[in-house]
Formats: C-alpha cells, sequence, structure tokens
C-alpha cells in the first residue's frame, strides 16, 4: 500500500509541474504581445508557447493514466495560482481582494462539480 501511495504522490508532484510549465505558456504569451509582430524575438516567445504547451500535453497524458481526469482537472485549477504569481512577479500587477475572491470561487466550484455524491455513485455504476 505504501507504494502505491508513493505513486500517487508522485503522479500529484508530475501533473504540479504540468500546471507549472501550463502558466510559463502564458507568461511566454504576454510577452511576445509585446514585442513587434514576426520579429525574432516574437517568434522565439511564441516557440516557447508552442514547446511548453507540448510538454504540457505530454505529462498531461502521463498523469491521466494514472489518476482520474476529474482529480487532474481539480489540480488543473491550481493555473490561477501560478497566473497570479507571474502576474505579481514579473508584470507588476496588483492583487486586489476580487482577485483573491474570484480564485477562491473557482476553487469552491470545482471542488463541488468533483465531490458531487450522485456523480460518485454514477461513477461506481459504470465500474
Amino acid at each position: 500500500m505504501a507504494k502505491d501511495n508513493k505513486k500517487l504522490l508522485k503522479t500529484y508532484a508530475l501533473l504540479h509541474v504540468a500546471v507549472l510549465i501550463l502558466s510559463v505558456s502564458t507568461v511566454c504569451s504576454k510577452f511576445a504581445a509585446g514585442r513587434e509582430f514576426m520579429s525574432f524575438e516574437f517568434i522565439a516567445l511564441y516557440g516557447g508557447v508552442i514547446f511548453a504547451l507540448g510538454i504540457y500535453a505530454i505529462i498531461w497524458q502521463q498523469v491521466l493514466k494514472n489518476i482520474p481526469l476529474t482529480n487532474a482537472f481539480v489540480n488543473k485549477s491550481a493555473t490561477l495560482v501560478w497566473s497570479l504569481i507571474w502576474g505579481v512577479t514579473l508584470f507588476g500587477e496588483n492583487v486586489s481582494a476580487s482577485t483573491i475572491i474570484g480564485i477562491l470561487i473557482v476553487f469552491c466550484g470545482v471542488f463541488l462539480v468533483v465531490s458531487n455524491p450522485k456523480k460518485k455513485e454514477e461513477e461506481k455504476e459504470n465500474e
């Protein structure tokens, strides 16, 4: 049983690495938006977006082999936290109370959808 828990922990750690990579793609995209269209920097940054999304997709598929899609999507909402961190540290954006409240509402909504007892009964019936 301990081995299963260790594998599950590694899977969730890998999932959060994927979420971090996904958030990096949005950072590259925002930096590219500030560059002249089709300049070297623009193309390099959008190349970074495509590369990051490709790595994210590969990791995402590997994660889904070990955990249910609903669990993966709940953890994917951590992208909001990374976006907030990047916005503050890299772009000097301000964090307002409404931003924090909005993120909390999204987390609560995702949690409610995934923890729906009726849905869990349906999943057990389908097994």
